[in-house]
């Protein structure tokens, strides 16, 4: 990518638009990332708090958007995708076993369909361990709230990994900035 280094050259690359029209987006793609391995699992991951803070209030987020709405939840009242944004994220290796579960979501079934998560989960578990165990998938750390240590993104994951009994994976870890 160029840098603009004169108006000259802003006015022939954005005719008609003044500098504060353009906003710069970075897509989460076409960050770089890292293969790490951690207990003999692959993990690709963000480094840069930055790339994770991108990662987490856009994919993240519209993932969870759309569990909420397939709950029957609208997501624009929800206090933790609310909480997202204000969130400090950095990439650390926690313990499985002391992360919480978010009852809501383990006990919640899809509006549509009437099928439960805990069923989905549990098939979505079986391919994922065969998976791992064939060396056959790189996978994305979980994604954790500071304060509770509660599980937002990575159900399987992490349930896939408990049950193989590992005992460390990496998470992005966010923790609430006071403002």
């Amino acid at each position: 990518m160029r840098a603009v280094r004169c108006a000259k050259d802003y006015d022939r690359l954005f005719p008609g638009r003044r500098p504060l029209d353009i906003v710069i987006v970075r897509p989460t793609t076409e960050n770089l990332t890292t293969v790490r391995r951690l207990r003999g699992i692959e993990y690709r991951v963000f480094e840069d708090s930055d790339d994770i803070h991108d990662l987490i209030n856009m994919e993240v987020r519209r993932e969870l958007e759309e569990d909420l709405e397939s709950i029957g939840r609208d997501p624009r009242n929800d206090a933790l995708l609310n909480s997202l944004p204000k969130r400090k994220w950095r990439l650390e290796v926690v313990n499985v076993s002391n992360v919480r579960l978010n009852p809501p979501i383990l006990n919640s079934c899809d509006v549509k369909t009437g099928r439960k998560f805990t069923e989905r989960l549990a098939e979505r578990r079986l391919e994922l361990r065969r998976a791992l165990e064939a060396r056959g998938a790189v996978i994305w750390p979980i994604v954790l709230l500071r304060e509770e240590n509660l599980l937002i993104d990575g159900y399987c994951r992490h349930s896939t990994l408990q049950e193989m009994g590992i005992h460390e994976t990496y998470a992005y870890v966010g923790t609430s900035i006071v403002r």
